[in-house]
């Protein structure tokens, strides 16, 4: 590089100027850091590096939604709240039913249940049980299995094919949500006991999810559901009416007609996400966004290349 004659000073781009004060702004030294920064370098770079993938993750949501979250005000009363879908709106594919499919083929069900599970599972491929249904005999087929096996095994399924689908954006999302006092929920027609695997990693606690779940007895699950609604279709309307009646919700995101329609219509704002994966045939896609854009729900495009790691492939 030529260096500056004698006397003149080296000029700095603005951009360059901007970048630099923006990385100094999101890292946060802490009063160790400050007196041994040496020391602790890798520990800074990495800060760097995640505040910076969450800065520019947040830049890829829709500069609408960008805007509503930017006009909230901090929330001291607790009584807002942001509800999400699960399956195809944190992560990128459907956690709940990948579960029921893999139980099945490693026979983790309980003897009497197994053919019962292969009988709905052949039926709900071939479209010939509504998705209410199915969802809730995905879940009372398991009546039979202690509480911590389930829960042992739904860690151990996720960790091996789902961790790392999780969008980055959303991430995103939800933190900024947190900083101005908004709680996250997530409604979903999924079990609530493999969602809360992928929900730590966005820092939502099980007690905040609301999902197709069966009474438990004795530390086992039995075939009886909950004194709740189904979360599906307007049963996730119902459920968010049943479990938060004195909240506001300000926001909430998901990625089915058929199944969220109920669900975003109660928030004040919305948005639609349309995953890759989801919606393959591009002129499918392409219809589904003009349909979330005619109910005013801004459509989100999310992929493999925003997921925290591109290369995982979640099963179908």
């Amino acid at each position: 590089m030529k260096e500056p004659p004698p006397g003149q000073r080296l000029a700095l781009h603005p951009r360059m100027v901007r970048a630099t004060l923006l990385l100094l702004c999101l890292v946060q030294i802490s009063p160790a850091e400050a007196r041994s920064p040496l020391g602790n370098l890798p520990r800074t770079l990495r800060l760097v590096r995640d505040k910076v993938s969450l800065f520019c993750a947040y830049q890829r949501l829709p500069r609408d939604i960008r805007r509503y979250v930017r006009s909230l005000g901090r929330d001291r009363s607790g009584t807002r709240v942001a509800v999400f879908d699960a399956d195809f709106t944190l992560w990128n594919g459907d956690v709940g039913t990948a579960f029921f499919k893999w139980m099945i083929r490693h026979n983790h069900l309980t003897p009497r249940m197994r053919q019962p599970a292969r009988t709905l599972w052949r039926d709900f491929k071939r479209g010939k049980i509504a998705d209410t249904d199915a969802f809730l005999q995905m879940v009372t087929l398991m009546q039979g299995l202690p509480l911590k096996r389930v829960q042992e095994l739904a860690t151990g399924f996720y960790r091996q094919s789902f961790a790392g689908a999780e969008f980055r954006p959303m991430h995103a999302l939800i933190r900024k949500l947190k900083r101005k006092g908004i709680t996250p929920h997530i409604c979903t027609g999924s079990n609530p006991w493999i969602v809360a695997v992928g929900a730590q990693t966005f820092g939502i606690p099980r007690s905040h999810i609301h999902g197709i779940e069966t009474k438990v007895k004795d530390g086992v699950l039995t075939g009886v559901h909950i004194d709740a609604p189904v979360t599906w279709r307007e049963g996730k309307r119902d459920r968010m009416r049943h479990d938060l009646p004195q909240k506001t919700i300000v926001l909430a995101a998901g990625d089915s007609f058929s199944g969220d329609s109920w669900l975003l219509g109660m928030a004040k704002k919305a948005f639609f996400v349309s995953p890759s994966n989801k919606y393959r045939n591009p002129a499918g896609r392409r219809v589904a966004e003009k349909k979330a854009r005619a109910r005013g729900w801004q459509p989100f495009r999310m992929g493999r290349r925003q997921q925290q790691n591109p290369a995982v492939d979640p099963p179908e």
